[in-house]
């Protein structure tokens, strides 16, 4: 797994630019960064509905940053 800023994560509402990254949000495709919830289904589909079927691959999310 590789994602991008998580906007409700603790680490991320813990920073003192939010203002910044806010703005750095809006410039992606989607613009708005991950959610938690977002990882967590990805994660989940790959612990438990891939079933294993998925292996040496690293899954970036970042929201449509590089599309």
């Amino acid at each position: 797994m590789s994602p991008t800023i998580i906007m409700d994560s603790g680490m991320t509402q813990r920073r003192t630019d939010l203002d910044q990254v806010a703005e750095r949000a809006r410039e992606t495709p989607k613009q708005r960064f991950l959610s938690a919830t977002e990882v967590a289904r990805l994660i989940d589909f790959l612990l438990w509905t891939d079933e294993g079927a998925i292996t040496n691959t690293v899954v970036s999310m970042n929201a449509g940053g590089f599309a």
